[in-house]
């Protein structure tokens, strides 16, 4: 592979590798989502959490 061939390990050898891997087209464009999505995403996962919480908490008989 490209890595493979870099004897020094820099910045400027890893920005050259990756420039000459973007060049033939061994890196794919990506999907990266937005600061809403991923606030969004936080609140669910906090949401979640803190009703497998409550839930844990009331089958062992304590309030929450």
């Amino acid at each position: 592979m490209l890595t493979a061939q870099q004897i020094n390990k820099t910045d400027r050898n890893d920005a050259r590798g990756i420039a000459q891997m973007m060049r033939v087209g061994l890196f794919k464009p990506v999907h990266v989502k937005t600061l809403v999505a991923q606030e969004q995403r936080m609140l669910l996962t906090s949401r979640k959490l803190l009703q497998t919480w409550k839930t844990r908490c009331s089958t062992r008989g304590r309030t929450f």
